[in-house]
């Protein structure tokens, strides 16, 4: 940004009037366009800088415009995936914060003791380093391991996919995504053609595969055993404002 748009920028701020905002609000429900040609301005140099913000409306909504093109070209995805990597607990995530801080056999002995409390959760949380390492390792592991784009992986044979990351309340990383399958484009018409006449091992096929990729796991003891650990740290795993 030029000083001199920098200046008008800030000129154009110190005249705002809730009334002229409430009016060019209107008008981009109504119209998707502003007529105040300042507020315009304001609006135009924010998107420039927003798109590459992470996070920002702009970003969201570039990333939608990619998952729109890519529906168009591969059809409906075939999965949608959450993954969360437990950074609480996880025993690699420990030892990338506590080799941070400790030499290594010092390191070893204070996981060791953090182990036996719940103590090391504070010791976890605080450290803002390992997490992201902690994260990039585990996304690339999925990918590179489950996913293998072009090969048969655990999904099947995956022909692309997109992905978005997020933060929750307390700034763990996180990611949501869609997966399509290689034939995806025909995959509206999957159920027709399980149940069409002589197509008997083709259904098979593909409720096994159903059966092999995808399972619904209940582990009461394990969201309770989270749900203490998000008592305890004082922060909620939920989404916040500032991420919608």
């Amino acid at each position: 940004m030029t000083s001199q748009t920098f200046q008008k920028l800030e000129g154009i701020v110190t005249q705002l009037t809730a009334e002229r905002l409430s009016e060019a609000e209107e008008e981009l429900k109504e119209t998707n366009r502003v007529t105040d040609p300042e507020i315009d301005f304001l609006l135009r140099e924010l998107r420039y800088f927003g798109v590459v913000h992470p996070l920002s409306n702009e970003n969201r909504l570039k990333a939608r415009s990619k998952i729109k093109s890519m529906c168009w070209k591969y059809g409906l995805p075939n999965v949608w995936f959450t993954i969360s990597p437990n950074d609480l607990t996880n025993p690699a995530k420990l030892r990338l914060c506590m080799n941070r801080f400790y030499s290594a056999e010092v390191a070893l002995q204070k996981i060791e003791e953090f182990r036996k409390s719940l103590d090391f959760i504070h010791e976890s949380v605080q450290d803002s380093v390992s997490s992201p390492q902690f994260f990039h390792r585990e996304i690339n592991s999925f990918f590179k391991n489950y996913v293998r784009v072009g090969e048969q992986g655990v999904f099947g044979r995956i022909s692309t996919y997109y992905a978005l990351m997020e933060t929750n309340e307390r700034g763990a990383l996180h990611i949501h995504g869609f997966m399509w399958l290689a034939g995806n484009i025909h995959m509206p018409k999957l159920a027709e053609d399980m149940i069409r006449p002589g197509n008997e091992g083709f259904k098979e096929n593909v409720l096994r595969w159903v059966d092999e990729v995808f399972c619904e796991v209940n582990l009461p003891e394990e969201r309770e055993k989270r749900r203490d650990s998000n008592e305890l740290i004082g922060l909620g795993q939920g989404h916040g404002r500032r991420n919608r």
